[in-house]
């Protein structure tokens, strides 16, 4: 499983670095990639036919300094999240929705940190009475 998630980071990363202007911290870029790759696997099921299920919402929270600049790129925030879908796809992973990432601040995080964590969505909906 590790080979898949590090062809999964390896995508993620070019991406990333192709993406300067979002990610202008240099040799930092590469963390973003890591801590979704690392959220993904904390976050991972397996479904009952064994194939591995990825959580499909990612929270990006950033400093609130830059939190409306990061906004403002939400193209590239969404591209991040398809290259993010096509290679945990590629690498046989699925998502039982389409992924999307959310960005929130954190008071906590100086300007160059970010920190990812992951919920998953299910399909079923609840019945009401």
């Amino acid at each position: 499983m590790k080979s898949k998630l590090d062809q999964i980071e390896a995508q993620l990363q070019t991406f990333i670095e192709k993406s300067m202007l979002l990610f202008p911290w240099g040799n930092r870029r590469n963390v973003l990639a890591s801590q979704l790759v690392e959220a993904l696997q904390n976050s991972m099921d397996q479904g009952s036919d064994g194939s591995l299920i990825a959580p499909s919402v990612y929270t990006i929270y950033i400093s609130p300094d830059n939190l409306e600049f990061w906004k403002s790129q939400q193209e590239i925030i969404n591209s991040l999240a398809a290259i993010l879908q096509n290679a945990a796809l590629e690498n046989d992973v699925r998502f039982e929705q389409s992924p999307v990432i959310h960005l929130s601040a954190d008071p906590n995080l100086l300007p160059d940190e970010i920190s990812v964590t992951t919920e998953t969505v299910s399909n079923q909906m609840g019945h009401t009475a």
